[in-house]
């Protein structure tokens, strides 16, 4: 019998199984060196096309994220499928922006770490593949997103998924699995590799996210401050007024109405200040006292300005106090005066105590611009 060569034995004992095509998401989240040795090395263009398109996706979701949180116009607020449409259109751009200029500087930064004649479409490959990290997560915390509210503008109003905030180590992840996929494929310089593919990049996020981390870290409100700066308008037949430009009006509400019901909120604080005109046969006092027993049994620390008090042009009766949901104290403020016309102005104003003295200025525009007519 033929002597077992006990090197080739052991070889071929530890051969790593072929990876299941289907699961490639998992082992680039969990095992990026299988994943870039099975499936980058191979030239598989419709796994590249699809990760370059979902990447392209990704970006305009982030770009619709950053519109929205400095209070700037989105399209298609109000329907899902149009949103949908939207981003999957201008995705493919994106995608194509991405393979194409990412990936030739993807390839450079790959010179500069020592690999001085990358295969240019595998580098693509790599740079497109170690994106899906950031790219998946944020298209499905989106579809997760469409399927729990009714329209984009209704996830706006929301807090938040909690997903978001885990997306913001994605990024970080998806560096480290970058640079475990540089150093499989690629000849490099490791400390050089190291520089521009790991260490520059989570410096360059670190700089990024630093607020949104400081504000979840420690609960600072540096991203509550309202916009002033160009400020956007409400507009309609009965109602006008300014607002800051991170703010948003809740058009999703039953209750919305242009003319007379207008809830405006900060896209970053927990506050709200709605805005009524409405006729009753009640008194100031009555519709106020109406009005405030709604909220009455949570409200402590209770204040009642007896005496005329203003608000912007007009002048009034005023309450204010302190409730308490959920562990949080609000600051709460009802003001009612009547206007020429016999109709009331009513405006409730609820904030995060430890947020009102930021969010005052939010405030002090709406009512100093507010005109009914």
């Amino acid at each position: 019998m033929d002597e077992i060569n006990q090197d080739d034995l052991l070889q071929d004992e530890y051969v790593e199984k072929k990876p299941i095509q289907a699961l490639w998401i998992v082992y680039l989240f969990f095992r990026p060196r299988k994943f870039f040795r099975h499936f980058a090395t191979e030239s598989n263009a419709a796994l590249t096309l699809v990760c370059a398109w979902f990447f392209g996706m990704s970006g305009v979701i982030d770009r619709l994220s950053t519109r929205e949180v400095k209070g700037l116009g989105e399209p298609f607020e109000e329907n899902w499928l149009l949103r949908w449409l939207f981003i999957a259109g201008i995705g493919v751009v994106g995608g194509v922006m991405f393979y194409g200029i990412g990936g030739w500087w993807y390839r450079v930064r790959l010179g500069w770490a020592g690999a001085t004649r990358a295969d240019p479409f595998l580098a693509r490959r790599v740079y497109l593949f170690a994106s899906q990290i950031l790219a998946v997560p944020t298209l499905l915390v989106t579809a997760f997103e469409t399927i729990s509210y009714d329209s984009p503008a209704a996830a706006n109003m929301t807090e938040g998924s909690i997903w978001w905030a885990f997306i913001l180590i994605c990024p970080f992840w998806a560096s480290l699995a970058s640079t475990i996929g540089v150093f499989t494929i690629f000849e490099v310089k490791r400390g050089l590799a190291l520089l521009w593919f790991l260490i520059l990049p989570w410096a360059i996020y670190l700089l990024v996210y630093f607020p949104f981390f400081t504000m979840l870290l420690t609960g600072s409100d540096i991203l509550a401050h309202p916009a002033l700066k160009n400020p956007k308008t409400h507009e309609s037949e009965t109602l006008s007024f300014s607002y800051p430009r991170n703010w948003v009006i809740d058009k999703t509400n039953e209750a919305y109405d242009p003319e007379c019901c207008v809830t405006v909120e900060p896209a970053l604080a927990d506050a709200i200040v709605k805005i009524l005109v409405f006729f009753s046969d009640n008194t100031l006092d009555e519709e106020l006292d109406a009005s405030f027993a709604g909220y009455a049994d949570g409200f402590r620390d209770v204040q009642i300005d007896k005496s005329i008090s203003s608000i912007g042009a007009f002048e009034g009766s005023l309450r204010s106090g302190t409730c308490t949901v959920h562990g949080n104290t609000y600051v709460v403020r009802f003001f009612i005066a009547q206007l020429e016309s016999g109709a009331y102005l009513e405006l409730q104003e609820f904030s995060l105590q430890k947020q009102e003295a930021t969010l005052r200025e939010g405030f002090d525009l709406i009512y100093s611009t507010l005109r009914v007519d």
